[in-house]
């Protein structure tokens, strides 16, 4: 669910050029093209030749995505060196009003991750706090997405509500079908009215191995709690596992190939892989 909002195609060139290789790679779960791709965003931020506001902007969108690839790619040794400090560039305001809009949506974001890994909650009274300040131009697909999660996770259906809503009315980018039909289940179980054939629904419209991963971590646990787990459930989610681990690179190559905003290959990146934070 990575996806900028709010921008004009001719304010996010900084996101086609060194951002989007890092979804890209992300997505893919490729080490080496997400080590290359982040090195080169760094570089970018030192020494590239573009706007203040652009540079503020993609060092916090750099600074989230270094956060995802590291969590995926369950690197313990990079969380222990530097996530302290990634949570500090993250909680650090701008003085460039676009750049701040963009950290107040990416820092929320980054937290409800954290929550989700465990590693520091986010109450409710700390996210109320912090989802003010976030401004309505900044709403996205990526951001209710992650509300679902963590008000489905902390039992506030209002929100899960508010995410189903948007969902249906203003989703667009990545997963929209997913998002869609995820936070519908969601909604259906938070209110008690989710029957065993909406989990056959949401698994069989996964599109990518990440969806079921999605599913079994998060809407799983309390499914089985509910009891809406049947046999029948079990064996589509074999199936469909199944179905979506043949050809996995090819399908995510077309899969993302659409929701790119940029033409042509990812720009060269060095080897080096560290952090510039």
């Amino acid at each position: 669910m990575l996806q900028v909002s709010g921008m004009g195609m001719d304010q996010v060139k900084w996101y086609i050029d060194w951002c989007e290789p890092v979804v890209v790679a992300l997505y893919k779960r490729d080490r080496q093209a997400i080590i290359d791709a982040i090195g080169a965003a760094q570089d970018a931020i030192i020494s590239a030749d573009f706007p203040d506001q652009d540079r503020e902007c993609l060092l916090y969108q750099i600074t989230y995505l270094e956060y995802q690839c590291q969590s995926a790619l369950k690197d313990e040794t990079w969380m222990r060196e530097w996530l302290p400090k990634i949570f500090d560039r993250m909680a650090k305001p701008s003085m460039i009003p676009q750049a701040e809009k963009l950290r107040r949506r990416l820092n929320l974001q980054f937290r409800m991750l954290l929550d989700q890994k465990e590693r520091k909650m986010l109450e409710p009274p700390e996210f109320e706090q912090m989802f003010r300040l976030i401004p309505q131009e900044e709403y996205s697909t990526e951001l209710w997405h992650y509300i679902a999660s963590w008000a489905f996770r902390y039992s506030q259906p209002q929100y899960v509500k508010d995410a189903y809503e948007f969902a249906v009315t203003n989703a667009h980018g990545f997963n929209v079908e997913w998002s869609w039909q995820r936070v519908h289940v969601m909604w259906q179980m938070v209110t008690g009215k989710a029957k065993p054939q909406d989990l056959i629904w949401l698994i069989k419209g996964a599109e990518i191995v990440g969806h079921l991963i999605s599913f079994k971590n998060q809407i799983l646990p309390r499914a089985l709690e509910l009891g809406l787990v049947t046999e029948r459930v079990e064996v589509v989610f074999r199936e469909r596992s199944i179905e979506l681990n043949r050809g996995t690179n090819c399908r995510l190559e077309e899969w993302l190939k659409p929701h790119l905003k940029g033409n042509g290959p990812p720009p060269a990146a060095p080897a080096q892989f560290g952090s510039a934070f």
